[in-house]
């Protein structure tokens, strides 16, 4: 009699992997997975609180040197907003674009 073997063969598990590495994708090079709300959310409300004190905080180093007390705070405080805006702006596109390559990859 002959001994029947039952392991399968290589060929078989070599199918197996691929079909199972083309049906879930394991990682993406590059790619974040998309962050919760919560902490997209407190992402971008640092970078907009940072934009702000940063320019207020040039703003106040130059009114101190050149003696224009509250001038130039205030300029660079409208500057550092509108640096925190353009920031804010480019991290919800990146999270959108994100979010949007996921749910197109499924």
């Amino acid at each position: 009699m002959k001994e029947r073997s039952t392991l399968p063969s290589l060929d078989k598990l070599g199918e197996a992997i691929k079909r199972f590495d083309e049906k879930e994708p394991v990682g993406r090079p590059g790619k974040e997975p998309p962050a919760n709300r919560s902490a997209a959310g407190m992402r971008m409300g640092v970078e907009l609180v940072c934009g702000v004190l940063v320019g207020m905080g040039i703003g106040l180093t130059l009114d101190d040197w050149l003696g224009t007390s509250p001038f130039l705070m205030v300029i660079c405080l409208f500057f550092g907003a509108a640096a925190g805006f353009l920031t804010l702006y480019r991290t919800a596109q990146e999270i959108s674009n994100t979010v949007e390559e996921t749910t197109n990859d499924e």
